[in-house]
């Protein structure tokens, strides 16, 4: 696989999508594809991503349709008001051309976000073990070919997955704070080291208001560099 073309034709021919009678599409990574300044990964897509849908025909990249992501990511200032704006005014009613607009402005702003899992899932269950390690060797690939200054990894199993290791959040949230400085950890992938902040979650199930202090404690860390 020498291209991301290449790695979304194998991660749609999935084995688990198939012997489970999937319907949904898989939802793919998308930003800047060239060395973006932020590579944001999340665990695994849900039905509310309207492009999963079989009826879907345009870009697949994750929170399509949705509402609450893109605040966390304005409120992270990765975004800006005028795009939440207009991301609220179409919420659960984008159309293709929207979706290329929100896809150019990733690229604009040199963000790439991606899930470790790309399959669909009809509800907010998190991927098993078996599935997340069944398509690990895809999300390296992806890594390999975006080869982001920094990844951003949201809740404990996108960061397991990287790490191999645990992290545990709530020493690491009480270490960043009284520091106020954000702490990195390396990932290697074929013999390539790629730099690693790990975060609460920031939507649902885990803690956006703590997942905000972290990435404000990132955010200054980076203006300074």
């Amino acid at each position: 696989m020498s291209t991301l073309e290449d790695v979304w034709k194998e991660i749609d021919s999935c084995s688990f999508c198939k012997s489970e009678s999937n319907q949904l599409q898989h939802i793919l990574g998308a930003g800047e594809t060239k060395n973006p300044e932020l590579m944001i990964v999340f665990i695994n897509p849900t039905a509310r991503n309207i492009s999963s849908h079989r009826g879907w025909k345009g870009l697949r990249f994750p929170f399509i349709g949705r509402k609450r992501p893109w605040d966390i990511f304005e409120k992270a200032e990765w975004i800006d008001k005028n795009l939440l704006q207009e991301i609220n005014t179409n919420e659960n009613n984008w159309s293709y051309e929207f979706t290329q607009k929100v896809l150019d402005y990733l690229k604009d702003r040199k963000l790439y976000l991606t899930n470790i899992v790309k399959c669909t899932g009809s509800d907010a269950r998190l991927p098993t073990i078996s599935k997340i390690n069944s398509q690990l060797h895809l999300f390296h690939k992806e890594l390999e070919l975006v080869n982001p200054k920094l990844i951003v990894s949201f809740g404990l199993l996108p960061t397991q997955a990287l790490l191999k290791q645990d992290v545990k959040m709530s020493e690491l949230y009480r270490e960043t704070t009284k520091s106020r400085q954000p702490k990195f950890y390396d990932c290697t992938v074929n013999r390539k080291k790629y730099k690693v902040f790990p975060c609460y979650y920031p939507i649902g199930r885990g803690n956006p208001k703590r997942a905000l202090d972290m990435i404000g404690y990132l955010n200054s860390y980076l203006s300074n560099q």
